[in-house]
């Protein structure tokens, strides 16, 4: 899946070991129609495809999911949720990257993310 045409990422800052931005979703995404039709929410894999979309474009790293250590799903994201405010941390061990990563608007955690990824 393209993901360039899900979502767009802006004023994004890289600092050692971290990554922050805004991420505005495209709510006309296809996706949307089988999650759900009648009331569309961010499936929780496309938010960790976000995060491992941002990994790979951000660092110019080739990286793929190898574990989920822990996954908290606290609020749904609606596709008309915009500005949502991606702060990834990440430490590079060998061929491994440790990350831990929050998605939120304003106050409003909506997931927290922690695991490995494969470089």
């Amino acid at each position: 899946m393209d993901l360039k045409q899900f979502y767009t990422l802006s004023n994004t800052k890289i600092e050692p070991n971290s990554i922050n931005g805004i991420v505005n979703l495209n709510d006309k995404h296809p996706i949307y129609k089988g999650h759900f039709p009648d009331t569309a929410v961010v499936p929780g894999i496309m938010q960790i495809e976000i995060i491992n979309d941002i990994l790979h474009q951000q660092l110019h790293l080739s990286t793929q999911l190898k574990k989920v250590s822990s996954i908290k799903y606290l609020n749904i994201i609606t596709p008309d949720i915009q500005d949502l405010q991606f702060e990834i941390t990440y430490k590079i061990i060998d061929s491994t990257c440790k990350v831990k990563a929050i998605i939120q608007k304003d106050n409003l955690i909506f997931s927290k993310f922690s695991g490995l990824f494969s470089l």
